[in-house]
């Protein structure tokens, strides 16, 4: 079945929530545990981050406020072919202050906090909140990002340094990785698997999570990270007025058929179809302090978080 296709800046919004690499179906599964609405699955133009930005940001907006925990939006420069100045009146790159060091990413709350303060500054204008969550790394899990947020500069995974590689190795790995990948099958990070085996560093945090837990601890890991920006989205939106919008720009790839990530022009099902929920800021009045899912075991929220190692 396809889905209608969700350009962002053609809905009714007065705050847009993007929750990077969040997936339908996980998404669903946890969003009646802190959020009112109506829920629909919805296409996405692309299945990563910059191509989603370029097919629904192609133009000028002066009336659109980006406030981004996402270094794909950047002023400083092109991040892929595109400066965020050239498109944007009024941007924030919080991404710059509230990077942590110790997570290697900007985590939820702090980024609504500062929303929130961003927002009171303006009037009459319409707001983009670009949080980084669910995507890596994942915040509860020990294992940490990357020590700078700036793509356009040398990123390097934090801890990375406690790898001791083998110079020998990683020439050997530079030099031949393409002709190794032909050897790697059932996954399309192949990398991943000739860093794992030759010692060398892994790349990013996802390929970090994959490698100290396997497939079930990073989507156990992926999930909390969900659950961490949806407390976040709450808090946000028990203090704005009006309506606001949560979209994803794009699905995650968690194992299936041994594929992680969101490779770039991907036809995947899993990254393509994504959830755009409508929230009236009045629907929340009406909600409890800690809202019930409808889901088959009827579990509080502290039940849930519980049972994730959340609390």
């Amino acid at each position: 079945m396809q889905f209608k296709e969700l350009r962002v800046l053609e809905e009714k919004w007065d705050y847009l929530i993007i929750l990077d690499a969040c997936r339908y179906d996980y998404f669903e599964k946890y969003y009646k545990f802190f959020l009112p609405g109506e829920l629909e699955k919805r296409r996405t133009p692309a299945s990563n981050t910059p191509r989603w930005r370029d097919a629904n940001f192609p133009d000028y907006y002066e009336d659109v406020v980006y406030i981004s925990a996402s270094p794909m939006m950047s002023t400083e420069g092109d991040v892929y072919g595109y400066n965020a100045k050239d498109h944007f009146k009024h941007i924030h790159e919080v991404w710059k202050e509230l990077w942590d060091n110790d997570l290697g990413t900007v985590a939820p709350i702090p980024l609504v906090d500062k929303a929130l303060d961003i927002s009171s500054a303006y009037s009459g204008k319409r707001f983009i909140i670009h949080m980084l969550q669910p995507h890596a790394p994942y915040i509860f899990s020990g294992v940490r990002g990357y020590s700078s947020g700036d793509i356009a500069g040398r990123r390097k995974m934090l801890e990375s340094e406690t790898y001791s590689e083998n110079k020998f190795f990683r020439r050997f790995f530079d030099k031949n990785k393409f002709k190794l990948r032909k050897l790697v099958k059932g996954h399309n990070q192949p990398d991943w698997v000739l860093r794992k085996y030759l010692g060398l560093a892994p790349s990013g945090a996802m390929e970090a999570m994959w490698r100290k837990g396997g497939k079930k601890t990073l989507r156990n890991e992926y999930e909390k990270n969900l659950i961490a920006a949806l407390a976040a989205v709450r808090i946000f939106a028990e203090k704005a007025e009006g309506t606001i919008l949560v979209v994803a720009d794009h699905g995650e790839l968690l194992g299936e058929d041994g594929m992680y990530g969101h490779p770039e022009d991907s036809g995947s099902d899993i990254l393509m179809n994504v959830p755009c929920l409508k929230i009236n800021a009045s629907e929340l009045s009406s909600t409890e302090d800690s809202p019930q899912a409808e889901d088959d075991e009827d579990q509080t929220v502290a039940d849930k978080l519980g049972q994730l190692g959340y609390m």
